[in-house]
């Protein structure tokens, strides 16, 4: 989060921060909003254009989710068009490396699998 400068841990429904102000001083994070369960098994980045988290579900959802960064309350993000397909029919595994923004295109990209295409939607 380079706005308040910190590292945030997404995991279960507690996380972690560290506050980069003051030598990584860690302090426990509660998710909350309608989506807070979802703040575990999934892959996180920051966007500069929302100035939040967006993150997408390891599992064979499709939603998009999206955390405020000061106060943790989780949402579900409305994309317009296509939702994104299901990383794997059998719901395992992570999206590490899959699932990111390009700031300079204003581009929040996310690939399935290997042998899929990439799907993408624009934040600005």
């Amino acid at each position: 989060d380079p706005v308040n400068d910190r590292i945030v841990y997404f995991g279960g429904s507690s996380g972690k921060k560290y506050d980069l102000n003051s030598g990584g001083a860690e302090s426990d994070v509660t998710f909350g909003g309608a989506q807070a369960a979802k703040a575990d098994a999934n892959s996180w980045c920051w966007c500069d254009d929302t100035a939040s988290f967006l993150g997408k579900e390891w599992g064979t959802g499709t939603a998009i989710y999206e955390c405020h960064p000061t106060t943790f309350a989780v949402t579900t993000r409305s994309i317009a068009g296509t939702a994104p397909p299901a990383p794997f029919a059998d719901g395992r595994g992570s999206l590490y490396g899959r699932f990111g923004y390009i700031k300079e295109l204003g581009l929040v990209f996310y690939i399935p699998r290997h042998d899929t295409n990439v799907w993408a939607f624009r934040t600005r």
